[in-house]
Protein backbone atom coordinates (compact mmCIF):
# COMPACT_ATOMS: atom_id res chain seq x y z
CA UNK A 1 0.00 0.00 0.00
CA UNK A 2 1.19 3.46 -0.77
CA UNK A 3 2.87 5.44 1.85
CA UNK A 4 0.45 8.22 1.55
CA UNK A 5 -2.49 5.60 1.61
CA UNK A 6 -0.91 4.74 4.84
CA UNK A 7 -1.24 7.69 6.69
CA UNK A 8 -4.38 8.33 5.48
CA UNK A 9 -5.67 5.05 6.46
CA UNK A 10 -3.84 5.82 10.27
CA UNK A 11 -5.91 8.71 10.14
CA UNK A 12 -9.07 7.12 9.65
CA UNK A 13 -8.59 4.47 12.08
CA UNK A 14 -7.55 6.66 14.55
CA UNK A 15 -10.34 9.08 14.61
CA UNK A 16 -13.09 6.41 14.28
CA UNK A 17 -11.59 4.66 17.18
CA UNK A 18 -11.63 7.51 19.52
CA UNK A 19 -15.44 8.73 18.10
CA UNK A 20 -16.34 4.61 18.37
CA UNK A 21 -15.31 4.42 22.07
CA UNK A 22 -16.75 7.78 23.54
CA UNK A 23 -19.94 6.60 20.84
CA UNK A 24 -20.43 3.37 22.52
CA UNK A 25 -19.52 3.86 26.06
CA UNK A 26 -22.09 3.48 28.72
CA UNK A 27 -24.62 6.48 29.11
CA UNK A 28 -24.18 7.31 33.03
CA UNK A 29 -28.39 6.54 34.45
CA UNK A 30 -27.83 5.35 37.93
CA UNK A 31 -29.53 2.49 39.45
CA UNK A 32 -29.57 1.45 42.93
CA UNK A 33 -29.80 -2.39 44.23
CA UNK A 34 -30.82 -3.67 47.18
CA UNK A 35 -30.78 -7.38 47.71
CA UNK A 36 -33.67 -6.97 50.25
CA UNK A 37 -35.74 -5.87 47.06
CA UNK A 38 -35.56 -9.88 46.49
CA UNK A 39 -36.84 -10.73 50.05
CA UNK A 40 -40.71 -10.68 48.93
CA UNK A 41 -40.02 -13.07 46.26
CA UNK A 42 -41.71 -16.32 45.43
CA UNK A 43 -40.02 -19.13 47.30
CA UNK A 44 -42.71 -22.13 47.07
CA UNK A 45 -44.88 -23.98 44.70
CA UNK A 46 -47.50 -22.01 46.53
CA UNK A 47 -46.72 -19.05 46.24
CA UNK A 48 -46.06 -19.34 43.07
CA UNK A 49 -49.51 -20.49 41.80
CA UNK A 50 -51.38 -17.83 43.94
CA UNK A 51 -49.15 -15.20 42.71
CA UNK A 52 -50.09 -16.29 39.10
CA UNK A 53 -53.56 -16.37 39.70
CA UNK A 54 -56.59 -18.61 38.43
CA UNK A 55 -54.84 -18.68 34.77
CA UNK A 56 -51.65 -20.26 36.29
CA UNK A 57 -50.62 -22.66 33.74
CA UNK A 58 -51.12 -20.61 31.22
CA UNK A 59 -49.36 -17.75 32.68
CA UNK A 60 -46.16 -20.06 33.91
CA UNK A 61 -45.76 -21.36 30.39
CA UNK A 62 -45.28 -17.96 29.48
CA UNK A 63 -43.02 -17.20 32.03
CA UNK A 64 -41.48 -20.59 31.91
CA UNK A 65 -40.46 -19.85 28.36
CA UNK A 66 -39.07 -16.59 29.05
CA UNK A 67 -36.80 -18.03 31.43
CA UNK A 68 -35.55 -20.51 28.59
CA UNK A 69 -35.09 -17.52 26.60
CA UNK A 70 -33.11 -16.03 29.87
CA UNK A 71 -31.22 -18.65 31.06
CA UNK A 72 -28.24 -19.02 29.01
CA UNK A 73 -27.21 -14.96 29.02
CA UNK A 74 -27.91 -14.46 32.59
CA UNK A 75 -24.66 -15.45 34.72
CA UNK A 76 -24.60 -15.13 38.91
CA UNK A 77 -23.52 -11.85 39.94
CA UNK A 78 -23.64 -12.94 44.22
CA UNK A 79 -25.76 -9.88 45.54
CA UNK A 80 -25.19 -10.39 49.87
CA UNK A 81 -27.92 -8.05 52.03
CA UNK A 82 -27.24 -7.17 55.05
CA UNK A 83 -27.99 -10.66 56.80
CA UNK A 84 -25.20 -11.66 54.51
CA UNK A 85 -27.27 -14.10 52.42
CA UNK A 86 -26.39 -14.38 48.92
CA UNK A 87 -28.79 -13.73 45.94
CA UNK A 88 -27.66 -14.71 42.76
CA UNK A 89 -28.88 -12.12 40.73
CA UNK A 90 -28.11 -10.46 37.14
CA UNK A 91 -28.51 -7.11 35.90
CA UNK A 92 -29.78 -6.70 32.25
CA UNK A 93 -31.38 -4.54 29.93
CA UNK A 94 -34.58 -5.71 28.73
CA UNK A 95 -36.56 -4.03 26.08
CA UNK A 96 -40.31 -5.29 25.07
CA UNK A 97 -39.40 -4.34 21.32
CA UNK A 98 -36.33 -6.73 21.43
CA UNK A 99 -37.22 -9.47 18.25
CA UNK A 100 -36.15 -12.55 19.91
CA UNK A 101 -38.81 -11.80 22.74
CA UNK A 102 -41.52 -10.66 20.14
CA UNK A 103 -40.48 -13.95 17.82
CA UNK A 104 -41.82 -16.06 21.56
CA UNK A 105 -44.56 -13.90 22.68
CA UNK A 106 -46.03 -11.97 19.85
CA UNK A 107 -46.60 -8.29 19.75
CA UNK A 108 -44.30 -6.17 22.60
CA UNK A 109 -48.28 -5.10 24.50
CA UNK A 110 -47.93 -8.74 25.36
CA UNK A 111 -44.25 -8.56 26.21
CA UNK A 112 -45.25 -5.55 28.09
CA UNK A 113 -47.68 -7.97 30.13
CA UNK A 114 -45.35 -10.95 30.47
CA UNK A 115 -42.58 -8.42 31.82
CA UNK A 116 -45.10 -7.49 34.31
CA UNK A 117 -45.97 -11.03 35.05
CA UNK A 118 -42.39 -11.84 35.82
CA UNK A 119 -42.40 -8.96 38.57
CA UNK A 120 -45.24 -10.03 40.30
CA UNK A 121 -43.42 -12.94 41.05
CA UNK A 122 -40.06 -11.24 41.90
CA UNK A 123 -37.91 -13.41 38.88
CA UNK A 124 -37.50 -9.19 37.70
CA UNK A 125 -37.18 -5.99 39.65
CA UNK A 126 -36.99 -3.03 37.77
CA UNK A 127 -33.82 -1.12 38.28
CA UNK A 128 -34.11 2.40 36.74
CA UNK A 129 -37.30 4.39 36.34
CA UNK A 130 -37.22 5.60 32.30
CA UNK A 131 -35.86 4.40 28.97
CA UNK A 132 -34.79 6.19 25.82
CA UNK A 133 -34.84 5.43 22.18
CA UNK A 134 -34.24 7.92 19.00
CA UNK A 135 -31.39 9.82 20.08
CA UNK A 136 -29.26 10.78 17.61
CA UNK A 137 -26.25 9.49 19.66
CA UNK A 138 -26.74 5.55 19.96
CA UNK A 139 -25.01 5.31 23.18
CA UNK A 140 -27.59 7.51 24.65
CA UNK A 141 -30.59 5.29 24.22
CA UNK A 142 -31.16 2.45 26.46
CA UNK A 143 -33.74 0.24 27.72
CA UNK A 144 -35.12 -0.74 31.40
CA UNK A 145 -32.15 -2.65 33.23
CA UNK A 146 -33.72 -5.39 35.15
CA UNK A 147 -32.53 -7.74 38.32
CA UNK A 148 -33.45 -11.35 36.66
CA UNK A 149 -33.19 -13.82 39.81
CA UNK A 150 -31.60 -17.58 38.96
CA UNK A 151 -33.71 -18.87 42.44
CA UNK A 152 -37.07 -17.84 41.01
CA UNK A 153 -35.82 -19.13 37.42
CA UNK A 154 -35.36 -21.95 38.65
CA UNK A 155 -38.60 -22.86 40.67
CA UNK A 156 -40.69 -21.65 37.83
CA UNK A 157 -38.42 -24.20 35.43
CA UNK A 158 -38.71 -27.06 37.93
CA UNK A 159 -42.47 -26.67 38.67
CA UNK A 160 -43.24 -26.98 34.98
CA UNK A 161 -41.28 -30.14 34.71
CA UNK A 162 -43.05 -31.72 37.42
CA UNK A 163 -46.56 -30.40 36.53
CA UNK A 164 -45.79 -31.73 32.78
CA UNK A 165 -46.45 -27.62 31.70
CA UNK A 166 -44.92 -27.54 27.91
CA UNK A 167 -42.03 -24.98 27.58
CA UNK A 168 -41.60 -26.43 23.51
CA UNK A 169 -44.08 -24.29 22.48
CA UNK A 170 -44.86 -27.34 19.63
CA UNK A 171 -41.49 -27.27 18.75
CA UNK A 172 -41.16 -30.96 18.58
CA UNK A 173 -44.65 -31.65 16.55
CA UNK A 174 -45.27 -30.76 12.93
CA UNK A 175 -47.76 -27.88 13.92
CA UNK A 176 -46.44 -24.77 12.67
CA UNK A 177 -46.15 -21.90 15.30
CA UNK A 178 -46.54 -18.72 13.31
CA UNK A 179 -45.70 -15.74 15.32
CA UNK A 180 -45.47 -12.93 12.68
CA UNK A 181 -48.44 -12.50 10.28
CA UNK A 182 -45.59 -13.43 7.35
CA UNK A 183 -44.24 -16.27 9.18
CA UNK A 184 -44.19 -19.49 6.74
CA UNK A 185 -43.07 -22.79 5.77
CA UNK A 186 -39.82 -22.65 4.58
CA UNK A 187 -38.88 -24.98 2.03
CA UNK A 188 -35.98 -27.60 1.28
CA UNK A 189 -34.79 -25.30 -1.51
CA UNK A 190 -34.50 -22.32 0.78
CA UNK A 191 -32.70 -24.66 3.08
CA UNK A 192 -30.23 -25.63 0.79
CA UNK A 193 -28.94 -21.72 0.07
CA UNK A 194 -28.33 -21.03 3.60
CA UNK A 195 -24.72 -20.53 4.98
CA UNK A 196 -23.19 -18.87 7.75
CA UNK A 197 -21.18 -17.31 4.51
CA UNK A 198 -23.77 -15.13 3.45
CA UNK A 199 -23.68 -11.34 4.10
CA UNK A 200 -27.30 -10.78 3.77
CA UNK A 201 -30.03 -14.07 3.48
CA UNK A 202 -32.87 -11.95 3.09
CA UNK A 203 -35.22 -14.90 3.33
CA UNK A 204 -38.55 -13.57 3.99
CA UNK A 205 -41.35 -15.40 5.55
CA UNK A 206 -39.32 -17.96 7.84
CA UNK A 207 -40.18 -15.70 11.01
CA UNK A 208 -41.15 -18.37 13.30
CA UNK A 209 -40.53 -20.52 15.35
CA UNK A 210 -40.74 -24.22 13.55
CA UNK A 211 -38.85 -22.63 10.40
CA UNK A 212 -36.25 -21.38 13.32
CA UNK A 213 -35.82 -25.17 14.43
CA UNK A 214 -35.80 -26.65 10.70
CA UNK A 215 -33.15 -24.12 9.72
CA UNK A 216 -30.82 -24.87 13.10
CA UNK A 217 -31.02 -28.26 12.34
CA UNK A 218 -29.96 -27.88 8.73
CA UNK A 219 -26.89 -26.16 9.74
CA UNK A 220 -26.35 -28.17 12.64
CA UNK A 221 -26.41 -31.75 11.12
CA UNK A 222 -26.45 -31.53 7.40
CA UNK A 223 -24.75 -28.19 6.22
CA UNK A 224 -21.86 -28.69 8.65
CA UNK A 225 -22.61 -31.40 10.36
CA UNK A 226 -19.30 -33.10 8.94
CA UNK A 227 -17.12 -30.77 10.70
CA UNK A 228 -19.40 -30.45 13.36
CA UNK A 229 -20.46 -33.39 15.00
CA UNK A 230 -16.54 -34.72 16.13
CA UNK A 231 -16.52 -31.74 17.86
CA UNK A 232 -19.64 -31.98 19.63
CA UNK A 233 -18.93 -34.73 21.25
CA UNK A 234 -16.14 -33.79 22.72
CA UNK A 235 -18.02 -30.94 23.95
CA UNK A 236 -20.27 -33.16 25.64
CA UNK A 237 -17.16 -35.04 27.17
CA UNK A 238 -15.83 -31.68 28.49
CA UNK A 239 -18.80 -30.35 29.80
CA UNK A 240 -19.30 -33.19 31.92
CA UNK A 241 -16.91 -32.52 34.20
CA UNK A 242 -16.53 -28.40 33.63
CA UNK A 243 -18.02 -25.92 36.25
CA UNK A 244 -21.12 -24.97 34.76
CA UNK A 245 -20.12 -21.28 33.99
CA UNK A 246 -17.39 -22.98 31.99
CA UNK A 247 -19.89 -25.27 29.69
CA UNK A 248 -19.85 -24.73 26.19
CA UNK A 249 -22.51 -23.20 24.63
CA UNK A 250 -22.88 -24.13 20.65
CA UNK A 251 -26.03 -23.17 19.03
CA UNK A 252 -26.87 -21.32 15.62
CA UNK A 253 -28.07 -17.53 16.62
CA UNK A 254 -30.86 -16.19 13.94
CA UNK A 255 -30.67 -12.12 13.15
CA UNK A 256 -34.01 -10.95 11.61
CA UNK A 257 -34.76 -7.77 10.00
CA UNK A 258 -37.09 -5.36 11.41
CA UNK A 259 -39.68 -6.45 8.36
CA UNK A 260 -38.69 -10.49 9.35
CA UNK A 261 -36.87 -11.64 6.55
CA UNK A 262 -33.91 -13.41 7.97
CA UNK A 263 -30.59 -11.28 7.74
CA UNK A 264 -27.63 -13.36 8.93
CA UNK A 265 -26.90 -16.40 11.12
CA UNK A 266 -24.23 -16.54 13.78
CA UNK A 267 -22.93 -19.72 15.46
CA UNK A 268 -19.90 -19.72 17.67
CA UNK A 269 -19.03 -21.20 20.42
CA UNK A 270 -19.09 -19.59 24.13
CA UNK A 271 -19.66 -19.98 27.70
CA UNK A 272 -20.54 -17.81 31.02
CA UNK A 273 -16.77 -16.54 31.36
CA UNK A 274 -17.02 -14.66 27.80
CA UNK A 275 -19.35 -11.48 29.76
CA UNK A 276 -17.07 -11.53 32.87
CA UNK A 277 -15.73 -8.08 32.06
CA UNK A 278 -11.67 -8.39 32.63
CA UNK A 279 -9.97 -5.07 33.81
CA UNK A 280 -11.16 -3.28 36.99
CA UNK A 281 -10.31 0.51 35.26
CA UNK A 282 -12.68 -0.44 32.83
CA UNK A 283 -16.52 -0.56 32.73
CA UNK A 284 -17.12 0.98 36.09
CA UNK A 285 -20.34 0.49 36.22
CA UNK A 286 -20.15 -3.14 36.38
CA UNK A 287 -21.27 -5.14 39.45
CA UNK A 288 -20.31 -8.42 38.49
CA UNK A 289 -17.61 -10.90 39.11
CA UNK A 290 -14.19 -9.58 37.14
CA UNK A 291 -12.79 -12.13 35.09
CA UNK A 292 -9.36 -11.40 37.10
CA UNK A 293 -11.51 -12.68 39.95
CA UNK A 294 -12.76 -15.33 38.79
CA UNK A 295 -9.31 -16.91 37.92
CA UNK A 296 -7.94 -15.94 40.97
CA UNK A 297 -10.42 -18.70 42.73
CA UNK A 298 -10.84 -21.00 40.26
CA UNK A 299 -7.04 -21.43 39.84
CA UNK A 300 -6.27 -20.74 43.59
CA UNK A 301 -3.47 -18.26 42.44
CA UNK A 302 -2.63 -14.80 40.99
CA UNK A 303 0.09 -16.76 39.10
CA UNK A 304 -1.45 -18.12 35.99
CA UNK A 305 -0.89 -17.72 32.30
CA UNK A 306 -2.52 -16.24 29.39
CA UNK A 307 -1.77 -17.42 25.78
CA UNK A 308 -4.50 -15.65 23.05
CA UNK A 309 -3.93 -16.51 19.31
CA UNK A 310 -3.06 -13.14 17.48
CA UNK A 311 -5.22 -11.72 14.75
CA UNK A 312 -7.54 -14.62 15.50
CA UNK A 313 -10.12 -15.01 12.95
CA UNK A 314 -7.70 -13.32 9.93
CA UNK A 315 -5.40 -16.37 10.99
CA UNK A 316 -8.53 -18.67 10.51
CA UNK A 317 -8.72 -17.24 6.95
CA UNK A 318 -5.56 -17.58 6.19
CA UNK A 319 -5.52 -21.23 7.08
CA UNK A 320 -8.87 -22.15 5.12
CA UNK A 321 -7.85 -20.39 2.23
CA UNK A 322 -3.99 -21.02 2.11
CA UNK A 323 -3.28 -24.38 4.44
CA UNK A 324 -0.67 -22.60 6.67
CA UNK A 325 -0.76 -21.28 10.17
CA UNK A 326 1.08 -18.48 10.90
CA UNK A 327 0.67 -19.10 14.94
CA UNK A 328 1.73 -16.09 17.24
CA UNK A 329 5.54 -15.78 15.61
CA UNK A 330 4.74 -12.65 13.74
CA UNK A 331 2.42 -9.53 13.57
CA UNK A 332 -0.40 -10.25 10.85
CA UNK A 333 -1.91 -6.75 11.66
CA UNK A 334 1.71 -5.93 10.19
CA UNK A 335 1.53 -7.78 7.22
CA UNK A 336 -2.36 -7.20 6.47
CA UNK A 337 -1.34 -3.07 6.81
CA UNK A 338 1.64 -3.74 4.61
CA UNK A 339 4.13 -2.01 6.93
CA UNK A 340 5.39 -1.95 10.54
CA UNK A 341 3.80 0.55 12.75
CA UNK A 342 5.29 3.52 13.81
CA UNK A 343 3.76 3.09 17.76
CA UNK A 344 1.33 1.13 19.65
CA UNK A 345 -1.48 3.37 19.37
CA UNK A 346 -1.26 3.23 15.37
CA UNK A 347 -1.71 -0.82 15.52
CA UNK A 348 -4.71 -0.23 18.16
CA UNK A 349 -6.32 1.98 16.16
CA UNK A 350 -5.68 -0.73 12.41
CA UNK A 351 -6.28 -3.09 14.78
CA UNK A 352 -9.46 -1.87 15.73
CA UNK A 353 -10.59 -1.18 12.20
CA UNK A 354 -9.62 -4.60 10.64
CA UNK A 355 -13.25 -5.99 11.55
CA UNK A 356 -14.45 -3.31 9.43
CA UNK A 357 -12.34 -4.09 6.90
CA UNK A 358 -13.20 -7.62 6.87
CA UNK A 359 -16.77 -7.82 7.60
CA UNK A 360 -17.80 -4.52 5.11
CA UNK A 361 -16.95 -3.12 1.96
CA UNK A 362 -15.36 0.28 1.04
CA UNK A 363 -18.78 1.75 0.08
CA UNK A 364 -20.50 0.26 3.48
CA UNK A 365 -17.73 1.92 5.47
CA UNK A 366 -18.26 5.25 4.68
CA UNK A 367 -22.32 4.85 5.30
CA UNK A 368 -21.74 3.51 8.48
CA UNK A 369 -18.41 5.64 9.88
CA UNK A 370 -18.60 9.18 8.40
CA UNK A 371 -19.87 10.39 11.41
CA UNK A 372 -17.10 9.03 13.56
CA UNK A 373 -14.45 10.62 11.13
CA UNK A 374 -15.72 14.05 10.36
CA UNK A 375 -12.05 15.92 10.21
CA UNK A 376 -10.90 13.03 8.10
CA UNK A 377 -13.53 13.65 5.82
CA UNK A 378 -13.06 17.19 5.75
CA UNK A 379 -9.67 17.32 5.00
CA UNK A 380 -9.54 14.66 2.76
CA UNK A 381 -12.61 14.13 1.02
CA UNK A 382 -15.54 11.27 0.47
CA UNK A 383 -13.41 9.82 -2.70
CA UNK A 384 -9.92 9.88 -0.72
CA UNK A 385 -11.39 7.74 1.73
CA UNK A 386 -13.39 4.91 -0.04
CA UNK A 387 -10.25 4.41 -2.17
CA UNK A 388 -7.48 4.03 1.05
CA UNK A 389 -10.51 1.59 2.27
CA UNK A 390 -10.33 -0.01 -0.90
CA UNK A 391 -6.86 -0.20 -1.16
CA UNK A 392 -6.44 -1.62 3.39
CA UNK A 393 -9.03 -3.87 1.88
CA UNK A 394 -6.89 -5.35 -0.37
CA UNK A 395 -3.53 -5.46 1.51
CA UNK A 396 -5.57 -7.14 3.87
CA UNK A 397 -6.81 -9.84 1.10
CA UNK A 398 -3.31 -10.63 0.10
CA UNK A 399 -3.27 -12.06 3.72
CA UNK A 400 -6.50 -13.33 4.86
CA UNK A 401 -7.34 -14.63 1.00
CA UNK A 402 -11.56 -15.06 0.07
CA UNK A 403 -13.58 -13.46 3.28
CA UNK A 404 -15.25 -15.88 5.27
CA UNK A 405 -18.10 -13.43 7.05
CA UNK A 406 -20.08 -15.32 9.93
CA UNK A 407 -18.86 -18.60 8.91
CA UNK A 408 -15.37 -17.42 10.20
CA UNK A 409 -16.33 -17.63 13.91
CA UNK A 410 -17.93 -21.56 13.14
CA UNK A 411 -14.38 -22.47 11.99
CA UNK A 412 -12.61 -20.79 14.69
CA UNK A 413 -14.59 -22.14 17.64
CA UNK A 414 -14.38 -25.79 16.42
CA UNK A 415 -10.52 -25.34 15.81
CA UNK A 416 -10.01 -24.01 19.56
CA UNK A 417 -12.42 -26.68 20.90
CA UNK A 418 -9.90 -29.54 19.35
CA UNK A 419 -7.30 -27.29 21.17
CA UNK A 420 -8.60 -27.15 24.26
CA UNK A 421 -9.87 -31.01 23.76
CA UNK A 422 -6.28 -31.94 23.39
CA UNK A 423 -5.17 -29.83 26.60
CA UNK A 424 -7.22 -31.29 29.06
CA UNK A 425 -6.74 -34.30 27.46
CA UNK A 426 -3.40 -34.24 28.72
CA UNK A 427 -4.67 -33.31 32.07
CA UNK A 428 -4.07 -29.08 31.97
CA UNK A 429 -6.62 -26.98 33.24
CA UNK A 430 -7.41 -24.62 30.86
CA UNK A 431 -10.69 -21.74 30.70
CA UNK A 432 -11.51 -20.42 27.90
CA UNK A 433 -12.76 -16.99 26.80
CA UNK A 434 -13.07 -17.37 22.91
CA UNK A 435 -9.29 -17.05 21.01
CA UNK A 436 -7.63 -16.08 24.72
CA UNK A 437 -6.64 -19.46 27.07
CA UNK A 438 -5.91 -19.01 30.75
CA UNK A 439 -4.05 -21.74 32.52
CA UNK A 440 -2.01 -22.91 35.46
CA UNK A 441 1.57 -21.17 35.61
CA UNK A 442 4.07 -23.80 35.18
CA UNK A 443 1.58 -26.27 33.46
CA UNK A 444 3.22 -26.24 29.59
CA UNK A 445 5.29 -23.58 28.28
CA UNK A 446 4.51 -21.56 25.02
CA UNK A 447 6.26 -23.04 22.90
CA UNK A 448 4.58 -26.11 23.67
CA UNK A 449 1.06 -24.65 23.32
CA UNK A 450 2.26 -22.87 19.79
CA UNK A 451 3.19 -26.67 18.58
CA UNK A 452 0.09 -28.17 20.07
CA UNK A 453 -1.85 -25.39 18.24
CA UNK A 454 -0.15 -25.40 14.94
CA UNK A 455 -0.82 -29.55 15.35
CA UNK A 456 -4.76 -28.65 15.54
CA UNK A 457 -5.19 -25.87 13.25
CA UNK A 458 -2.98 -28.55 10.15
CA UNK A 459 -5.62 -31.22 11.45
CA UNK A 460 -8.24 -29.00 10.96
CA UNK A 461 -7.43 -27.90 7.95
CA UNK A 462 -7.71 -31.24 6.27
CA UNK A 463 -11.00 -32.01 7.78
CA UNK A 464 -12.04 -28.68 6.14
CA UNK A 465 -10.80 -29.34 3.04
CA UNK A 466 -12.32 -33.13 2.60
CA UNK A 467 -15.95 -31.02 4.38
CA UNK A 468 -15.61 -29.21 1.10
CA UNK A 469 -14.80 -31.81 -1.00
CA UNK A 470 -17.97 -33.41 -0.19
CA UNK A 471 -20.08 -30.01 0.09
CA UNK A 472 -19.33 -29.44 -3.82
CA UNK A 473 -20.22 -33.01 -4.82
CA UNK A 474 -23.66 -32.28 -2.65
CA UNK A 475 -26.47 -29.45 -3.78
CA UNK A 476 -25.46 -27.56 -1.05
CA UNK A 477 -24.10 -23.88 -1.95
CA UNK A 478 -20.82 -22.64 -0.16
CA UNK A 479 -20.85 -19.04 -1.97
CA UNK A 480 -21.48 -15.89 -0.15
Amino acid sequence: METIYRQYLIDIAKERYLNKNAEWERPEFVFDFNPSDFKEYVKTEDELINSLGRKWKGNLSDIGRFCLAYQHITSNYLKVDEEGCCHPVSIIPIACTALYLRVRFGKPYSVSRLLKKCQSIGLLVRMNTNYRFGCAKKAMNYSYHYAYNKDVEHLVVNVCRERKINLEDGLDDNTIVSIFEYGGVISEEELTKITLRTRYIGLPGVCNLQAEMAIKDFIMHHKYGQLIAPRMRKIKEMNLSLPEEQRIRFSPNLHYTKKGRLNSIGLRATNEIVSLKAHEEEHTNYRGVRRQEYLRKYFGTDKYMSFDVHASIYQISHLLNFGEWVGNQGDPYAVMFGSTFTGPSDRDAYKSLCMVLYFDNPNEFYGHNRLFIPNVVKQHGKSAIMETVSVAEKSMLAFTGEKFFNEVFLHESLLYIDFVYELRSRGIEVVQVYDGFYLRQGAISGLELDSIMQKCAMKYYEDYMAWMSNLEASNYSVAA
